[in-house]
């Protein structure tokens, strides 16, 4: 674990690739069958949100970025013009001081260099005026405009000044 090279390798894998966006495909299916008890007007093919939660750790860390790419994906199939995929990060000092675990120096390491790069990233594409291609395992690529990867960036830690939690999965829940 802790490592992202593992969780890019997963999420980045052509045949799960392929098997996430079929599963992710089928849910949004379903939900686009005039469901009456929908709180807006707007079709789903217009703007439909995504919440995807990541942390700064080997497969959720290392596969965030293959997960926007995937959802973008699926919203090209589905033809969602205006894909909203609001990103929140679990911030590096959560895993770290988590006190279900005990984590070495170089873990330590991978997880503070992971959220700051992720971080980077996010921050790099929603400022960006430019096109991105996003590439699929199988060596194809779909192009975005690179500032709408990430409609929005919640980033939360194992303190926000009125709860503290000492887990990761205390953090989850409460997320």
């Amino acid at each position: 674990g802790t490592k992202p090279t593992n969780g890019f390798a997963l999420l980045h894998s052509v045949e799960n690739y392929f098997a996430l966006r079929s599963l992710v495909n089928r849910h949004l299916a379903s939900m686009f069958q005039n469901d009456s008890d929908l709180p807006w007007n707007i079709s789903p093919h217009e703007a439909v949100n995504f919440f995807l939660v990541a942390a700064s750790g080997g497969t959720s860390g290392g596969g965030l970025h293959p997960a926007i790419g995937l959802l973008h994906d699926v919203a090209r199939d589905r033809g969602i013009r205006t894909p909203r995929i609001h990103v929140s990060l679990i911030g590096a000092e959560m895993p770290i001081k988590d006190r279900t675990r005990e984590m070495t120096h170089e873990q330590e390491c991978f997880v503070q260099d992971t959220a700051a790069n992720n971080l980077a990233k996010l921050q790099a594409d929603y400022t960006s005026s430019g096109t991105t291609q996003e590439p699929r395992p199988d060596g194809t690529a779909f192009p975005i405009k690179t500032s709408h990867r990430v409609w929005s960036i919640t980033i939360a830690d194992h303190s926000n000044g009125e709860a503290q939690h000492s887990t990761t999965d205390g953090l989850v829940e409460m997320l």
